[in-house]
Order: structure tokens, then sequence, then C-alpha cells
């Protein structure tokens, strides 16, 4: 499923990745993820709204989700948010609550390996309980997106700026840098059956990178 954040119909839905499908909606805001989980899918957007679907068709507002958000995640007992100086979790999806974490312009957020992680400008933190959260030290960089690969059990991450612009880490906490090219990468993902990392920049000469 893919959402837009313009656009008359700003959800997509596909049953094999090639044909999609415009699914109308009234819910015209400006949506910047998405996540599925325990069952529905989860959507935030940067004015400040989530809304949930059990089958990526009809869609609903959740409440109490005021917030400049960015990514959304599922863990295994609830669905955790990120934004800008605020993080948000709810464990009934249905109420939301403000997490303990610290500020930041935080990008993105996975789950992985019993942890939350997420990264944002020159920052990354990990939550055990989708509550409390633990800044950790990782290169001064502008960090955009983060995935767990659970093929190979390690977290991942791109950056847009900085000079290692692609680290990666066991246990979300401890992480290493590497050199890559320096494009302005904003998002990453891991393709299991040919089993490599692609990333993706929107700017400069070569803006895919494949590992």
């Amino acid at each position: 499923m893919i959402v837009a954040s313009t656009g008359t119909n700003r959800f997509m839905t596909s049953s094999d990745g090639i044909t999609w499908n415009l699914e109308s909606s009234t819910l015209a805001h400006a949506w910047v993820n998405i996540c599925y989980g325990q069952g529905i899918y989860v959507v935030v957007s940067s004015d400040g709204k989530v809304a949930k679907s059990i089958n990526g068709t009809d869609w609903s507002l959740m409440t109490n989700t005021s917030g400049t958000w960015a990514s959304v995640s599922s863990t295994n007992d609830s669905f955790v948010a990120v934004g800008t100086n605020i993080i948000m979790y709810t464990k009934d999806k249905l109420n939301w609550n403000a997490a303990t974490s610290p500020t930041g312009v935080w990008k993105s957020v996975c789950y992985g390996n019993g942890k939350i992680v997420a990264v944002g400008n020159n920052c990354s933190m990990y939550s055990i309980d989708s509550i409390n959260w633990t800044l950790t030290t990782s290169e001064n960089c502008n960090w955009e997106s983060i995935i767990w690969i659970e093929k190979l059990k390690i977290f991942a991450a791109c950056a847009s700026t900085g000079t290692n612009r692609f680290m990666f880490s066991l246990d979300g906490i401890n992480w290493n840098s590497i050199y890559i090219d320096a494009q302005t990468w904003v998002s990453l993902v891991y393709n299991i059956d040919y089993d490599i990392i692609t990333m993706i920049s929107n700017s400069g000469t070569y803006r895919i990178l494949s590992s």
C-alpha cells in the first residue's frame, strides 16, 4: 500500500506490487508514512493526523494525535509514531499517549529484535516498551530512514548529509558507520529474494545504490 501527501486520491493498493488501484477517501491530509501490523494499517501525516484501516480502503481518523509526524511502526504489542520533538504510542489501537523521549527531529522508526529504534537529525534512540526512550551514540548525520533486516539480524539506516551516510547495528544501541557515495539518501529497503539493500536519493547524479 502507498500513501501520498497531496492529490485527490491519496491511498493506493496493490495485490502484486505491479497493478495499483486508487482508493477514494475524504481524508485529504499530508500522509507521509504507513505501516501494517496486528491486523490493521496505520498512517500518519505531517499535519497532525493519524488514521487506521483494516482493509486499506475504509479509513477512520484516530484521536489525540496532534504533532508533526514523520514515521510510524508496529511493534509486538503497540504502534509507535515519531515526529518533530514528539513520540507517541498506542497499546489498544484506539488511544494514543505521549512517550517519554529525548528532544529531536525524529524522521524514521522501526521495530526488530525486541527493540524500537528511531533516527533523525544527528541522533538515534531506542526503546523496549514504546514509552521510555534512550539516546544512543551515532554518526553526526541527518538520518532519514531506518529498517530492521530480519535475515541479517541488523538495523540499517541511511542519511542525507554527513561524512558516513550509512550505518548498521546488531542491537540498536551500538552503531557502525560506513562511508558511501555522498548523495542525499532518503530511504532504504531490503530485498530478501536478492539479498540486497537498496538506497534511494532525491538528488545527485546516482540516485539508486545497492549493496
